[in-house]
């Protein structure tokens, strides 16, 4: 590629011998202004080919060198800025006010400013950098007064590259509309090699993606050649002959095409004549009929081009005849660019070529509207019927009509088109009394096929509390008898029940009814549970694209505006606001690996201790690799050296490296498999029904508990103070406060009974609705003793760490026989685990024998599957005690991973256990 101007910032050079002028270009054969530097400091340098371009004046300042070109070939004149940016915000004011001073001064020529503005636009434009915000607003208004478009390079997201992994975009080609007016653009990165930046390169854009879309222009109807050719076709058999409407308007769309491919070209000669012949007549200086016919055809002329201007720009006039074409040319090349579709990445993978684009677009759809699209997820058309009268429904029901048809066509803007064919609404009303026929059959056929679309938006938005209550109006009516004559009366039926006890599910009393709002909430949870579900889906990638969302992040972490779409703030607002919120968070999913693919490493929680981010926090500052997948940094770890310079920025130190071996502890066990890796839910699901959002809803909460039982406590001690002239003891008030929030809480079964001993410490871990019945499904099995155990693990400071191991043993009937807690030297969370298990072996065996039959219950998977394989090995090298493997192996014992939840006893004492000096066992 032949470089035809070439700039150069951070020269760090006071002054250019003949040496460094040559190493760039030959100085006979080309042109070149440059700037010294401040010492080590800055330094630009502008260089041109002499052959294609000459230098008519030139401006420098320190942070800028502009310079005024004429082309050797077409005369034509443009602007080059050459720009190295300051840190400091104050001297950035300083450049941004000499810009836009150059910019009004070069307001008629076309103008680049190019180089390194050392600012960014917007945070997702650093990566492991400060972002201030403060740059950035006042970059962004420089760009936004001199109505700059800022071209993004086709082939890399970041043009900076420092140490530690931090990556800016610091260097950008802005370009104004009249430099976009006389051609497309593109930007190029090329790889760097001594540098820290990537050099950038501007080119014209030469991509063929193939012919424009129709559009049909209002003023074409003004021109007697276009009538004409209209006329022609109505009378035609493309037109008499054809039985369906739509092959009717294609048949026109293509007679129409043929006439206006020269249309515009037309108008602008016949513009340019009738001015020349105005300029004629005006040296005459005196009057003339045809200058009055010349003033009148110009303005016709000029009304023309307005309105295709104004259609193309999709905006109004501000003043009805205002002809200032220059913003609508602006606004055109705008939407041009920022709609304009530079690169998509598929399937991993970017592509920038047309016919590659084109391609992928053509096989996406054509794959997706051959599918089956199912049936819809939410019907509301029943519950309608209530809101609206017999006449209402009938009308709402009664086939189209013509006088209908013609007053919403009346009624429609002109420059709107209602399909794809680009034929707009002033078309068709033009058009209207030869094809009304064939339009009617059309509706007619609509009608036959019931084509009527489906409501369904109830899974798509929070509904409106007014509307929920309406609707529950009309429900508790119909429930209690009240007919639409008794409503009109205001005469309603007595209502014997509460409507929310009759909401209720019939375990508790109630009818099983769901409330509308509960319903609406439900079906959006779904929504959420797809955010994390369909991750690899290009609906997900693109929602997060646009809201900046980091790939492993929840909806509650989505930066939200006014503009954002009524879908996710919904979602965001339940997450937030509801008590289903709770379990659609972010922590409440966590990934079953399995090929590696789709979890990522660092990022994803896909072991029991959740996020390896957080429990590493030290080494995840430290790695290079990160947002890759489990399969990818697995096959880096097998293969390369774990403390070496391809994981981390920099040498580890001592401490560091132990957690290095931690890692690898924890690591180690994972094995995949070619199994599609599945995100897990609640409890071991892999699937979100409405049914569980609804139960979820339901459910009781723990804040209505304690906030009943405090205002309880406080009016009764406010009663004896007033009345019986007691004093207030607050420590004893507290207590009451505790015990009444337990005891209510076990009435409507919160909490189990046994859960005395953690209430106060771990409240909320024990209060679901659902925790004390799936329990008892857990306790319901064929083995004589029930056991729980469990680990805990945390990294401290500089390596440190501290663990501990905790269990219960219960059984069938849910009593508690024994339980343990006490200190552990696991090196990492998973071995806790292991010693909680090896722990419990060894009690079982010395309390109880091994007569029994055993069943344990572990929140841990790569627990369960390493038993497994010492179950089928028969060897084990992790047990420290050999009476433990023994034992394991001899009994009869199972072994089964469920939810947390379920183990909140056993992972108390494991906390506890972590501040302890020895074991504790407590026999009942």
């Amino acid at each position: 590629m032949r470089i035809n101007i070439f700039c150069l910032q951070e020269t760090k050079c006071e002054d250019l011998d003949f040496f460094k002028k040559t190493s760039i270009w030959d100085p006979i054969l080309h042109g070149w202004v440059w700037q010294s530097s401040k010492g080590r400091s800055g330094g630009l340098l502008t260089s041109w080919d002499c052959s294609r371009f000459k230098c008519v004046s030139f401006a420098q300042k320190q942070n800028w060198i502009l310079i005024q070109f004429q082309s050797n070939d077409s005369g034509g004149k443009f602007n080059v800025v050459n720009i190295y940016s300051s840190m400091k915000i104050k001297e950035k004011k300083e450049l941004w006010k000499d810009l836009r001073d150059i910019k009004k001064a070069v307001q008629r020529e076309p103008i680049c400013f190019v180089g390194d503005f050392n600012c960014v636009r917007e945070e997702r434009e650093r990566s492991n950098c400060e972002y201030r915000k403060a740059d950035s607003v006042l970059f962004n208004d420089f760009i936004q007064d001199c109505n700059l478009m800022d071209l993004e390079p086709q082939n890399s997201t970041f043009t900076w590259f420092g140490k530690d992994g931090k990556w800016s975009k610091l260097d950008r080609f802005l370009l104004d509309s009249v430099w976009f007016s006389k051609c497309q653009w593109k930007v190029h990165a090329l790889g760097r090699k001594h540098s820290d930046h990537k050099a950038l390169i501007l080119s014209v854009e030469e991509k063929n993606w193939g012919g424009k879309p129709f559009k049909f222009f209002n003023w074409w109807l003004q021109e007697p050649e276009c009538v004409k050719v209209i006329q022609n076709f109505l009378k035609s058999n493309r037109a008499i002959e054809v039985e369906n409407f739509q092959v009717l308007l294609k048949n026109f769309k293509t007679e129409v095409k043929g006439w206006s491919r020269n249309a515009k070209q037309k108008l602008e000669d016949n513009l340019k004549l009738l001015e020349d012949k105005q300029d004629s007549l005006d040296v005459q200086n005196e009057w003339n009929p045809d200058a009055v016919w010349c003033r009148n055809e110009l303005l016709k002329g000029y009304a023309k081009k307005d309105s295709m201007l104004r259609q193309r720009a999709r905006i109004n006039w501000s003043i009805q005849g205002d002809r200032n074409s220059k913003f609508f040319h602006q606004k055109i090349l705008r939407r041009a660019y920022v709609n304009g579709i530079k690169k998509i990445v598929w399937k991993e993978k970017c592509f920038s070529h047309p016919e590659s684009i084109k391609s992928i677009f053509f096989n996406y759809f054509s794959d997706f509207f051959s599918k089956d699209s199912g049936p819809r997820v939410f019907f509301l058309g029943s519950l309608f019927n209530s809101l609206l009268g017999a006449n209402d429904r009938e009308s709402l029901e009664a086939p189209f009509c013509m006088q209908e048809i013609e007053t919403a066509l009346r009624q429609s803007a002109n420059d709107k088109a209602p399909g794809p064919d680009g034929i707009n609404f002033r078309c068709l009303k033009f058009l209207w009394p030869n094809i009304k026929g064939k339009a009617w059959e059309c509706f007619r056929d609509f009608e036959e096929r019931n084509c009527l679309p489906s409501v369904y938006w109830f899974n798509t938005a929070i509904m409106p509390k007014g509307v929920c209550k309406k609707l529950e109006t009309i429900r508790k009516h119909f429930f209690w008898g009240s007919s639409l004559k008794d409503l009109k009366v205001n005469r309603k039926k007595l209502h014997l029940l509460a409507w929310e006890k009759i909401c209720n599910p019939k375990s508790k009393g109630g009818l099983g009814l769901v409330s509308i709002q509960n319903t609406n909430f439900s079906l959006l949870g779904k929504w959420v549970f797809n955010w994390f579900k369909d991750r690899d889906k290009d609906w997900n990638k693109w929602l997060r694209t646009k809201y900046s969302a980091c790939p492993s992040g929840g909806i509650e972490d989505l930066k939200l505006n006014n503009k954002s779409s009524e879908l996710i703030k919904s979602l965001a607002l339940i997450i937030k606001t509801s008590s289903l919120g709770e379990h659609l968070k972010m922590d409440k999913f966590r990934w079953e690996v399995n090929n590696g693919r789709e979890v990522l490493f660092w990022e994803d929680s896909w072991l029991e201790e959740g996020p390896l981010k957080e429990n590493f926090k030290r080494l995840y500052l430290l790695s290079k690799i990160k947002f890759v997948s489990v399969g990818v940094f697995l096959d880096l770890w097998d293969c390369y050296n774990k403390e070496g310079e391809v994981f981390w920025n920099r040498g580890l130190r001592c401490w560091e490296k132990s957690l290095v071996k931690q890692l690898n502890n924890v690591i180690i066990h994972t094995h995949l498999n070619d199994k599609r890796d599945v995100v897990i839910w609640k409890g071991g699901k892999t699937v979100y029904t409405a049914k569980e959002g609804v139960e979820l809803l339901n459910a009781p909460q723990v804040w209505e508990i304690v906030l009943i039982a405090t205002m309880w406590t406080l009016w009764l001690s406010r009663n004896n103070r007033i009345f019986s002239g007691s004093k207030v003891n607050v420590g004893e008030t507290v207590k009451l406060i505790k015990l009444r929030s337990q005891e209510w809480a076990l009435a409507r079964n919160l909490i189990l009974e046994d859960a005395v001993i953690w209430w106060e410490s771990n409240p909320i871990g024990v209060i679901t609705r659902s925790q004390a019945v799936l329990e008892e499904k857990l306790l319901k099995c064929d083995y004589e003793l029930i056991c729980f155990s469990d680990g805990a693990w945390k990294e401290g400071n500089r390596g440190t760490f501290r663990s501990g191991i905790g269990g219960v043993i219960k059984s069938r009937e849910g009593s508690t026989k024994l339980y343990f807690s006490g200190p552990s030297a696991a090196t990492s969370a998973f071995e806790a685990e292991f010693r909680a298990f090896e722990e419990l072996m060894l009690l079982v065996k010395k309390v109880y024998g091994k007569d029994l039959s055993i069943m344990c219950y572990t929140d841990c998977l790569n627990l369960v599957h390493t038993l497994k394989t010492i179950k089928e090995e028969r060897v084990s090298n992790q047990f420290s005690d050999t009476k433990a493997l023994d034992f394991f192996l001899e009994a009869n014992i199972s072994v089964t991973k469920v939810d947390r939840s379920f183990l909140q006893e056993a992972d108390y004492w494991a906390k506890q256990g972590s501040f302890r000096a020895s074991l504790l066992v407590k026999k009942f």
